[in-house]
């Protein structure tokens, strides 16, 4: 018989480490696959979404190429309904009437001292008031900022604009 030279178990060693590193590749390989296919399907998510704003996009187009009524731009115009009632799944279009709303910047005093206008404004506060912030400060994009305690809250998002 031969003696022990110290080497009894090592084949054992060899294989536990060969076991240990492709454990440890097959799971970097998975984490890999993992961020690849997850990449792949927000690629493919927003390509379809793409799709589908410029279908909806395109019928609202389609829509209003088509208006019996081109001067009106109202909520109340039925071309507003239809492009409102989309037919994309998950999409919806909202419309806002800009055209037909008051830029504080530039709105005449008369229009709030002879119209009922002037009841937008809060108590104590007058036209007059809103002509010196004007020359005061400047021009305003953002009206709630600029005007908003001189006029009314609800009024702001509703019949002013910082555009126009």
């Amino acid at each position: 018989m031969r003696a022990h030279t110290g080497r009894e178990g090592s084949t054992t060693v060899v294989a536990l480490a060969m076991l240990i590193l492709m454990a440890s590749v097959s799971a970097g390989c998975a984490l890999i696959l993992k961020a690849a296919l997850a990449h792949t399907t927000r690629s493919s998510d927003r390509h379809q979404l793409r799709l589908l704003l410029r279908r909806e996009g395109e019928r609202v187009i389609t829509l209003i190429s088509r208006d019996p009524t081109p001067d009106t731009d109202s909520p109340m115009d039925p071309v507003w309904t239809e492009i409102t009632h989309g037919v994309s799944p998950g999409i919806t279009v909202a419309l806002q009437d800009v055209s037909s709303k008051l830029n504080a910047n530039w709105v005449q005093k008369p229009l709030f001292q002879k119209t009922a206008l002037g009841e937008l404004l809060r108590p104590g506060y007058t036209a007059q008031d809103l002509q010196q912030r004007r020359e005061d400060k400047g021009i305003s994009t953002d009206i709630a900022a600029e005007y908003g305690d001189l006029i009314k809250e609800e009024a702001l998002g509703r019949y002013f604009t910082g555009y126009g």
